[in-house]
């Protein structure tokens, strides 16, 4: 019995060490990530491919909204829907960036979310003729995380 327990904590022990297990923290993958306020318009367009992280899942769920665009800046986006799909996204500025989280209901109860943070330094500001409109710069794949 000693042996058996010994072994098991062992296993404990190596699985947990392992680098990959941060891995296992990723609830969901983005791809083709674009933000950006259209010049000329009081509009702003939020697009994303999505997948559900480490099960199997290659074909993305497409998230796309426009906005009104919060005096030229992205705006905040509370539970927009994703197409043919239960999934929904918001979207949160901070004093650090934009705060992009990905929901997804997995019992009448609960939600499985991931979130990823869009970094101040990826928000660029340009000067149009007749307005100043924010974009996102930042890379356009990344993961969403507990």
């Amino acid at each position: 019995m000693m042996f058996s327990a010994a072994a098991i904590l062992s296993a404990v022990v190596a699985v947990s060490a392992n680098p990959l297990s941060a891995r296992s923290d990723t609830v969901f993958d983005v791809t083709e990530f674009e933000a950006g306020c259209i010049p000329h318009s009081s509009q702003c367009r939020y697009s994303f491919g999505v997948v559900q992280a480490n099960n199997g899942e290659t074909i993305p769920v497409q998230c796309v909204l426009l906005a009104t665009a919060n005096g030229g800046d992205l705006p905040n986006v509370t539970d927009a829907p994703c197409t043919d799909s239960s999934r929904t996204f918001s979207v949160v500025r901070g004093t650090e960036g934009l705060t992009l989280t990905v929901s997804q209901p997995v019992s009448p109860a609960s939600n499985e979310t991931g979130s990823h943070l869009l970094a101040a330094s990826d928000l660029v500001t340009a000067t149009q003729p007749n307005a100043e409109v924010e974009s996102y710069e930042g890379p356009t794949s990344f993961p969403l995380v507990r």
